[in-house]
């Protein structure tokens, strides 16, 4: 099930987004990011699951990890 911001529904993993794309998670969390090379095809791909199954990244994780 998809995760989204709303606390009544599940929070989509990136494994879920690399799981649909046929992808590997790492390169999901790059394409997410804005820090990937990889194909268009790939990315548009990657993005297209991810709007599809309402991602929203998780802040709190996210500022951990930049401080």
């Amino acid at each position: 099930m998809p995760k989204t911001s709303d606390p009544q529904s599940p929070v989509v993993s990136l494994k879920a987004i690399a799981r649909e794309s046929g992808t590997a998670v790492g390169t999901v969390s790059r394409i997410l990011r804005g820090k990937d090379q990889c194909s268009e095809a790939t990315r548009q791909r990657v993005l297209e699951v991810a709007r599809r199954l309402r991602y929203r990244p998780n802040l709190l994780v996210q500022s951990m990890h930049t401080g």
